[in-house]
């Protein structure tokens, strides 16, 4: 899994299988060959979750959409002062 900072972009790999990649960002969700051809590709991911199907099974862009989701919030950048400056120590 790689996180990229400064955007809103995950790439799992091997995903869903080898020779795969899935790409998470922002609004959309795709699967690539290693080759970066675009094997499936969803807009607007979280808008599918309003859906039936979504409270029986997942699809591999589902899966990828959720955990891809899943990974921003940890990724915070540097820190904008040292802790100690956060703290109060010196």
């Amino acid at each position: 899994m790689v996180v990229e900072r400064g955007g809103q972009r995950v790439t799992f790999e091997p995903y869903p299988v080898l020779g795969k990649r899935g790409v998470f960002e922002g609004s959309e969700v795709r699967i690539e060959a290693a080759d970066g051809q675009v094997l499936s590709r969803r807009s607007q991911p979280r808008a599918a979750f309003q859906d039936f199907r979504h409270r029986l099974w997942w699809d591999s862009l589902d899966l990828l959409y959720f955990f891809g989701a899943l990974t921003m919030p940890f990724d915070r950048g540097p820190p904008s002062e040292p802790p100690a400056a956060r703290c109060g120590s010196t």
